[in-house]
This record gives C-alpha cells, sequence and structure tokens, in this order.
C-alpha cells in the first residue's frame, strides 16, 4: 500500500490518503494554535465501496493507533527543549 500526501501547509496541518481496491483511507493532522499553546487534531476516515466493512473490521483497532500516536506527540510536546 501507498502513502501519498496530498496537502501540506507546514506547521498547520498535513494529509495523506492510501488506496485499496474499494476503500480509500483519508487521515488528517492538524496543528492549531491556543492561548496555552497549541492543539493537535487527527482524523482519520475511509471512503468507497467497502468502507462500512473496513470501519466494522479495523475501527477500534485504528482508533487505538491513533490514540497512541497522539499520547506519543503529546508526550514529545512536553520535553524540554
Amino acid at each position: 500500500m501507498v502513502y501519498e500526501v496530498t496537502e501540506w501547509v507546514p506547521g498547520e496541518r498535513f494529509t495523506w490518503v492510501a488506496a485499496f481496491p474499494g476503500v480509500r483511507t483519508v487521515a488528517t493532522h492538524t496543528i492549531a494554535a491556543t492561548t496555552d499553546g497549541c492543539v493537535l487534531k487527527l482524523g482519520l476516515a475511509w471512503e468507497g465501496p467497502i468502507s462500512g466493512v473496513v470501519t466494522r473490521l479495523f475501527k477500534r483497532r485504528t482508533d487505538r493507533y491513533v490514540q497512541l500516536e497522539a499520547d506519543t506527540f503529546a508526550n514529545l510536546a512536553q520535553q524540554p527543549t
């Protein structure tokens, strides 16, 4: 499977897409400024004729991976520079 970055705005956001017959995965990563620093927003969606089946099969696992990614970024952001 090939992951293609389809949008790149340095310091702000990026999106990658991966396609497999019948389903397309779209993942977004966005950084938004807050008064206390910043917030990372992660998103993942499946599109296509078999996206419903893929969602039912992989949503729990994918949610855990996305949470792990968010936790890793949060831990890295809190380390002193």
